[in-house]
């Protein structure tokens, strides 16, 4: 991906956007390939925090997938190696890891943000996160996959 086409296309948006846009606190759930290139785009669009939660540890198939990775990494946490390697992709974008377990987060976890994406997650998992967004009143986006 381009960063200045992509930069470019965000700042041709409208003003309201964009303002929603920088002051999003997104969580994003998986750091394989799919979830790492997301949260690269993600901290590129300069949205105020993103969270990474993955509780998984880095296996020979992630190393060939993530961006920036490197062999002595194999075994350590997939959100800890994504935050050392995204982190500095924005100043503006504050970048936190998180290794629990998406199980073990009470479901008020997920009132601290305005946009979660799921990737990786099981199909019950995905019940809950849509469950918990839709009995809230607030207006918030939700954005589930499976790979």
């Amino acid at each position: 991906m381009d960063v200045d086409a992509f930069i470019w296309e965000v700042h041709g948006w409208p003003l309201e956007s964009q303002k929603r846009l920088k002051s999003a606190k997104v969580l994003l759930i998986g750091l394989g390939d799919f979830g790492t290139e997301i949260a690269r785009i993600v901290i590129l669009a300069e949205v105020t925090s993103i969270t990474l939660l993955d509780h998984r540890n880095m296996t020979e198939k992630d190393n060939c997938q993530q961006f920036g990775t490197i062999d002595y990494q194999l075994g350590e946490s997939r959100a800890e190696v994504a935050l050392f390697r995204l982190k500095d992709l924005n100043s503006m974008t504050n970048v936190e890891a998180d290794t629990t377990n998406i199980d073990d987060k009470p479901d008020e976890y997920f009132n601290n943000f305005d946009v979660v994406c799921a990737t990786e997650c099981t199909i019950t998992q995905l019940i809950r996160i849509n469950r918990i967004w839709t009995n809230t009143n607030t207006f918030r986006r939700l954005f589930l996959g499976r790979q």
